[in-house]
C-alpha cells in the first residue's frame, strides 16, 4: 500500500528546505504546505488516517483541529504524557471524538523505555 506523507510547517525557511530535500532525492510521495495548523488549508480538509506532531502542545483545541484533516477513525501519536491529564481534565469537551488513548511502550536500543501515546479519534456524524 503507498503511504503518502504531507508535512505542515510555519516556517517558510523550513518548508523550503524540506521541499528541496524532497526534490534532491526524489521522494515521490511527500509534500509540504507552508502553512501554520491552526489555519486549516482546505486543501487538506478531512485526508489524513495518521498524524504526528513535533514542538505543539495537544490541547482539546488541537484535538478539535484535528478533526479538520482527519479521516474518521483517524490516530494521533505523540510522546507528550502531560496531554492525558490535560485531556481527562476537559474530557467532556472532546468525549464525542476520542475514543480512547492507548499507551505503547518500546524499548530502545539503549535499553531505555519510551512512551508513545496513540490518541483514536472519531469524526463525529461520520
Amino acid at each position: 500500500k503507498n503511504i503518502l506523507v504531507q508535512g505542515i510547517e510555519s516556517s517558510e525557511k523550513k518548508t523550503i528546505f524540506l521541499k528541496n530535500i524532497k526534490n534532491t532525492i526524489k521522494i515521490e510521495n511527500f509534500s509540504i504546505t507552508n502553512a501554520r495548523f491552526e489555519s486549516k488549508p482546505i486543501e487538506l480538509a478531512n485526508k489524513f488516517d495518521v498524524f504526528t506532531v513535533r514542538a505543539l502542545k495537544i490541547t482539546p483545541e488541537f484535538v478539535q483541529n484535528t478533526l479538520f484533516y482527519a479521516k474518521n477513525k483517524a490516530r494521533l501519536y505523540t510522546y507528550n504524557q502531560f496531554i492525558i491529564k490535560e485531556l481527562d481534565n476537559k474530557l467532556d469537551i472532546n468525549k464525542s471524538v476520542i475514543n480512547s488513548v492507548d499507551k505503547i511502550v518500546y524499548n530502545n536500543p539503549d535499553k531505555t523505555k519510551r512512551t508513545i501515546f496513540q490518541i483514536n479519534l472519531h469524526q463525529p456524524g461520520l
